[in-house]
């Protein structure tokens, strides 16, 4: 079994450390979820409380909206007065006759894109929904490459130990001159 060179190690923890670093990246773009809720205690008429009991097209499209004041959280998760009225308007929407995207727009018109829990793959949303692959991809390939270079360095077989040059007839010569005028000045 060879040994590693100074520079095969050095090379090695670099690609760890940068595997390492990607994986955190990759993680830290990863939605954390909250538990930030708004305790108002408003009380809701019978007609509200009926609204709160969403109908299966009204969760699925309440599901697709972000609370605006809970991080991460769903409409449908949250207990905050603004996802419960929130509720309440998706269902009246979804009673109205209105589709998913007339819904989904009212509210990013009402409190940005940043409702929507997935973003719309337009504009810088294209961003959102491809970066986390390319850098998935980037570190595989860092790690891949820096694999397989390892491998390449090893295989091929190193001498033990380096043979000196042997010094020709000037060089010789040239060797015993400094010597003698080194000796002579001192």
């Amino acid at each position: 079994m060879t040994q590693l060179t100074t520079r095969q190690s050095i090379r090695r923890v670099g690609i760890c450390v940068l595997a390492i670093a990607l994986s955190f990246l990759l993680l830290s773009m990863m939605p954390a979820p909250t538990l930030a809720q708004d305790n108002d205690s408003d009380e809701f008429s019978r007609q509200e409380l009926e609204l709160l009991a969403l109908s299966p097209e009204a969760r699925a499209i309440a599901n697709k909206l972000q609370c605006p004041v809970c991080d991460g959280q769903a409409i449908t998760e949250s207990n905050a007065t603004i996802a419960r009225q929130m509720r309440v308007r998706v269902q009246q929407q979804v009673d109205d006759g209105t589709s998913e995207e007339e819904i989904l727009d009212f509210f990013v018109e009402r409190f940005g894109p940043e409702v929507l829990r997935e973003p719309r793959p337009e504009g810088i949303g294209w961003g959102v929904w491809l970066a986390p692959p390319i850098m998935a991809l980037i570190g595989l390939l860092i790690v891949y490459f820096g694999l397989r270079s390892g491998r390449r360095t090893q295989s091929q077989p190193q001498p033990a130990r380096p043979v000196p040059p042997t010094l020709s007839d000037d060089d010789e010569i040239v060797t015993r001159e400094i010597g003698r005028i080194t000796r002579d000045t001192n």
